[in-house]
């Protein structure tokens, strides 16, 4: 039964992938509009706004929406700080079920390469013994968010190292971005905004520095 419902689970969300990702690119919308788009359709909810926007960001891997654009969002939408309250909630939420949507369709595949190639299974164990300084740096040098979350969930890092690198390690980033949404309404955000930037990409540096020593 298994293996009838995950080809098929995947392959409903390949289609729906598809559909949106059509979308996106025949719609004729800027990037830069949908921000806009966003604030316009979560006004309809009124005072249940902020509810309906942690629940689309927890679902957003699925759509495979840049985060940033929500995040972006959250800061022009609800201000620097009920927005970066918001962005955060969704944001681990949203990770952590990309995680495991990677571990669900993925596992499986890295488990059967691993077993056949000495430095996958290597590089597996690797991961899966610095899961949490894994997660934290890829999460400050900005790699792509839900890639990070499906190959974490592949490559079985414990999900509490991958939960706790995310929280820690999307901070910087999230006030960043979040200081940059909110800065349409309030310019001065946007140095805020910059200097949180600097300030994390010094600290990967401090990171990789020590691990160096």
């Amino acid at each position: 039964m298994k293996k009838v419902v995950k080809p098929f689970l995947f392959g409903l969300w390949m289609l729906l992938a598809g559909i949106l990702i059509y979308k996106y690119f025949t719609g004729n919308i800027p990037l830069r509009e949908y921000p806009h788009l966003l604030q316009k359709w979560l006004s309809l909810f009124g005072p249940w706004g902020p509810i309906f926007y942690i629940i689309f960001f927890t679902i957003r891997p699925l759509t495979f929406l840049p985060a940033t654009v929500l995040t972006v969002t959250g800061g022009l939408l609800f201000g620097p700080l009920q927005g970066l309250i918001f962005v955060l909630i969704g944001e681990n939420l949203s990770a952590n079920l990309s995680y495991i949507v990677g571990k669900y369709f993925g596992g499986e595949i890295v488990r059967k390469m691993s077993a056949h190639s000495q430095h996958l299974h290597w590089l597996d164990c690797r991961l899966y013994e610095n899961g949490f300084m894994a997660v934290l740096v890829m999460r400050l040098i900005y790699l792509p968010f839900d890639l990070v979350g499906y190959f974490s969930g592949m490559c079985k890092i414990r999900q509490w190292d991958f939960a706790l690198g995310t929280a820690v390690g999307i901070l910087p980033g999230t006030v960043s971005f979040v200081l940059l949404g909110s800065s349409f309404a309030n310019p001065r955000h946007l140095i805020f905004s910059l200097s949180v930037f600097i300030l994390s990409l010094a600290l990967v540096r401090i990171l990789k520095n020590k691990k160096r020593h």
